[in-house]
């Protein structure tokens, strides 16, 4: 192996065990991703921390180091219900069609990464941070990172439900699970 191999792969252990302490210590790690060609190492996380698995605003996120690159990825990958889909095939094309261009510019003015597939209703949303010469990523900038893609990905949640307003049977929501205008509502609950 070349030295610069080496220095890539020790520097893959250090920050894969500082971002796993991190991951420990906040109560949020869900499981080590089963390795892959492309990737040096993955963790899939459950944000906001659920220890009792009762909240529902809770969202699985994946942190992934690919090979050979110096930054990992924060990823939420959401697949529209089935539920939504109906009501956006129900809307005018160009309403339709305006969710996911008001994402999008929500997604650009915030700086984050995106693949938008509108033929299947889903998306995945990201955000790289870059690894510092030390080998080191602040416990700070990764939770900045992790909230900023939890975020986005809830106020895609708030707009597709504006979006599609009227156009779904609201008993199939439980009142106070999710709703955010329902006072009780906590994203910490």
């Amino acid at each position: 192996m070349s030295n610069n191999k080496k220095e890539e792969s020790e520097q893959a252990k250090n920050v894969k065990a500082q971002i796993l302490d991190y991951l420990l210590e906040e109560g949020i790690l869900r499981k080590k991703l089963p390795l892959r060609p492309k990737i040096e190492f993955g963790f899939e996380i459950a944000y906001p921390p659920d220890p009792r698995g009762i909240n529902p605003n809770t969202k699985l996120m994946v942190i992934i180091k690919p090979k050979e690159k110096d930054y990992i990825i924060i990823q939420i990958a959401t697949q529209i219900s089935e539920p939504h889909v109906k009501a956006l095939n129900s809307l005018p094309e160009e309403k339709k069609f305006s969710f996911f261009i008001l994402l999008k510019k929500a997604l650009l003015l915030r700086n984050l990464m995106y693949n938008i597939d509108i033929r299947n209703y889903r998306y995945l949303i990201s955000d790289q941070i870059f690894i510092e010469k030390s080998n080191i990523i602040s416990k700070n900038d990764l939770f900045k990172s992790i909230k900023n893609v939890f975020n986005i990905a809830l106020y895609a949640n708030i707009l597709l439900g504006e979006v599609c307003s009227g156009k779904i049977d609201k008993s199939i929501f439980e009142k106070g699970k999710g709703d955010s205008s329902d006072p009780s509502f906590s994203l910490y609950s």
